[in-house]
């Protein structure tokens, strides 16, 4: 079976299972969740042809065919699968009537004692409600589950069932849990809105979040439990994830530690990833940052950093080797919060470059923001983001006492115009950059110096010099070569007087 990626859209991600469907193993303290694997295929691929043939018939003819593939070793994994697939089906009604009030008529007329005041009793029903007495027979339970009438079955593949029937196992062996600390490679943004809209209690410590489990709150166990298993879907959604739970056994009360990861090979519903952001500036700064700077990994919405108890997700991270700096858009924020947030995020001491409105960038002075008014300030922004990640062997070049060749620099890193912009302005204290050259002010005054003189040992030596033609053309000088010999190459000034 391919490992291919299942994409589940059910208005429910949690499918409650009963607990005497709840196939685990606990060993030696370990809580260990019976996921099913690709030799419960044929299992899963039988039921829903057993449900696709009931079409149009009553569920209950369905669930007396899958009692019959049951046997003592198979049958909580037979009647979970079955559970789920029920779950997905589009019923519809055997009858126009109202089961309600057919019941309520028919038991109206008192204890019925025989077939015949049965029959007499069924023939009143007709006559009140207009029809016949096989609609009448049709509506006394219509509305009972078993009598549904099948229309569609909505889970397509049995790789799909099996996927939801490991999720559901999972979140429904998390139901029993003291807590749950996780940690993922993406998803934070959206996990924490969820944390935050369901009310579910949570702690960061490094990278690890730790969530509050059902069997620890003291009122409303269900309905938190239920909210709490909602986050599932978003944490193993991810490409790389890792779960540590503590399970309280409701029998014996013990407590038992169940550890999984996106390692362990198994099969859950998985979503393609997507790239979602808040605003059209997020949008830019993304694209232009994978368009100018390909040699960085760029990261929306990366982690989550812990910054005294709160959790921060800033909304990009940019990574090179060892080396990371983060970026946060500040969007619809009031000053004071502004405020309270750079505080916090200093103290977490994190690189950080905070782009904000001119309005907000006046009320701190963070050290990396950056303002803009309409437009993203982009050339300041790749300003900073080259110094973060300079490099040390590639500066020591450019700062030495010779000329720079950055048309070569630029070819040999990969550079774009706008860094190399930014490398001009960088050294334009100490440099100035004529023809594609950045020269040294002191190398200047030192070739200035020698064409004083003219004299042949200081015109070789000046020549001999890198960059040596650029230097002498911004001193508004030019070269005559008589051969290839520097010795006999003359310096004159462009308008001719020697």
């Amino acid at each position: 079976m391919t490992n291919h990626h299942i994409n589940i859209c059910w208005k429910s991600m949690f499918i409650v299972l009963p607990k005497e469907f709840l196939d685990v193993r606990k060993v030696k303290g370990k809580f260990y969740p019976k996921f099913a694997g690709e030799e419960w295929l044929p299992h899963a691929e039988k039921i829903i042809k057993i449900y696709r043939r009931s079409k149009g018939k009553k569920l209950k003819i369905a669930k007396t065919e899958i009692k019959q593939i049951e046997n003592a070793d198979n049958y909580r994994k037979i009647r979970a699968f079955s559970r789920i697939v029920e779950r997905t089906i589009t019923f519809k009604k055997s009858t126009s009537l109202n089961p309600y009030e057919v019941r309520k008529f028919l038991f109206s007329r008192g204890f019925v004692t025989s077939a015949e005041e049965r029959s007499r009793i069924i023939q009143e029903a007709c006559e009140q409600f207009g029809v016949l007495e096989s609609e009448i027979e049709r509506a006394i339970f219509a509305d009972m589950d078993d009598e549904s009438m099948i229309a569609e079955i909505k889970i397509e593949s049995p790789d799909e069932l099996i996927r939801q029937y490991n999720l559901s196992l999972l979140q429904t062996s998390l139901f029993s849990s003291l807590s749950l600390s996780f940690s993922t490679d993406g998803n934070y943004q959206k996990i924490f809105r969820k944390i935050k809209l369901l009310g579910l209690m949570y702690e960061i410590k490094d990278d690890v979040i730790q969530l509050t489990g059902p069997a620890s709150v003291l009122k409303n166990t269900r309905k938190y439990g239920i909210s709490f298993a909602e986050i599932i879907p978003l944490i193993v959604s991810a490409k790389r994830w890792k779960i540590t739970a503590e399970i309280l056994d409701d029998f014996s009360s013990k407590i038992y530690r169940l550890n999984l990861s996106s390692e362990d090979g198994i099969l859950l519903p998985k979503k393609e990833p997507v790239v979602d952001f808040d605003s059209e500036l997020e949008i830019e700064l993304y694209q232009r940052l994978k368009a100018s700077k390909p040699e960085l990994t760029i990261e929306r919405e990366p982690k989550v950093v812990s910054c005294n108890g709160f959790a921060f997700i800033p909304d990009f991270r940019l990574k090179k080797g060892d080396k990371e700096v983060y970026i946060e858009i500040a969007g619809f924020w009031t000053p004071e919060y502004l405020r309270r947030k750079v505080e916090k995020i200093e103290r977490a001491k994190i690189p950080l470059i905070v782009i904000a409105t001119e309005e907000l960038g006046r009320i701190t002075d963070f050290p990396f923001t950056i303002t803009y008014s309409k437009k993203l300030p982009y050339i300041k922004l790749l300003r900073l983001i080259n110094d973060f990640f300079k490099d040390e062997k590639r500066d020591l070049s450019i700062e030495h006492d010779q000329a720079v060749n950055l048309s070569e620099v630029a070819e040999r890193y990969g550079l774009k115009n706008e860094e190399i912009k930014s490398i001009v302005e960088r050294f334009s204290d100490t440099h100035v950059y004529h023809k594609g050259w950045l020269i040294p002010k002191e190398l200047l005054n030192k070739v200035k110096a020698c064409i004083k003189s003219l004299s042949p040992p200081e015109i070789t030596e000046i020549l001999g010099m890198k960059g040596a033609n650029a230097a002498v053309d911004f001193l508004g000088y030019r070269v005559i070569w008589d051969g290839l010999s520097p010795e006999n190459a003359k310096i004159v000034r462009k308008d001719g007087i020697q």
